[in-house]
């Protein structure tokens, strides 16, 4: 059950990362960072 929980939590956090990646470009082509 553990194990269970510890791979959706992984592959929840890749999800968020890509999902975040994603809109950092997508900012960064609307307004550039400093």
């Amino acid at each position: 059950m553990l194990a269970l929980a510890l791979s959706l939590s992984k592959s929840f956090q890749d999800s968020c990362l890509e999902i975040w990646e994603a809109v950092e470009e997508l900012y960064g082509d609307l307004m550039p960072l400093p």
